[in-house]
């Protein structure tokens, strides 16, 4: 209930969404992996792609990132998809009530060695002990916030994501 009125909240914030019965039903993830430039760290995720996205070539969607927690895998919430997919297609809702359609990536926080060939301190890089999606203390090579933004700026690149400029919040 806690992550349906998440949505319920997102689905109000983000007005003018698409809500219309999308042509098809079928929902669509993508597994993929993203290795940082600035960090040569790789982070597995997927993306939900909503009802409709590949028929409807236009529209573009908000984007949600969905992060798990600790002792939690991105595996842990992926099936939560099914839930907001239904309510983004139910034609036994008014349009008004249906979730708009919006692209989700579950990105994996798991610490991961380098892949770019450059050797881990021995003492480790701060990411040993966990950062939470955020950046490490100075002086350590665990910078996983920047590691994200460089994923968000991947996925805005492959994906037809709404920009800042395309979406007005509502206060």
């Amino acid at each position: 209930n806690r992550i349906v009125t998440l949505f319920a909240w997102i689905n109000v914030a983000w007005p003018n969404g698409d809500r219309q019965i999308a042509p098809t039903t079928a929902m669509d993830f993508i597994d993929d992996t993203f290795v940082s430039p600035t960090s040569g760290r790789e982070t597995p995720y997927s993306v939900f792609v909503p009802p409709g996205y590949y028929e409807n070539t236009t529209m573009r969607y908000p984007t949600m990132y969905f992060l798990h927690g600790y002792g939690q895998t991105p595996e842990d919430l992926i099936a939560i998809s099914a839930i907001f997919s239904n309510y983004m297609i139910d034609s036994d809702r008014p349009e008004e009530e249906r979730f708009q359609k919006l692209i989700i990536v579950y990105v994996d926080g798991q610490c991961r060695p380098r892949q770019d060939g450059v050797p881990t301190p021995a003492m480790g890089d701060g990411c040993e002990q966990g950062t939470f999606y955020m950046d490490a203390p100075l002086g350590t090579t665990a910078q996983m916030e920047t590691h994200m933004i460089e994923l968000i700026s991947s996925i805005d690149a492959n994906y037809r994501t709404k920009t800042e400029e395309m979406v007005t919040m509502v206060p």
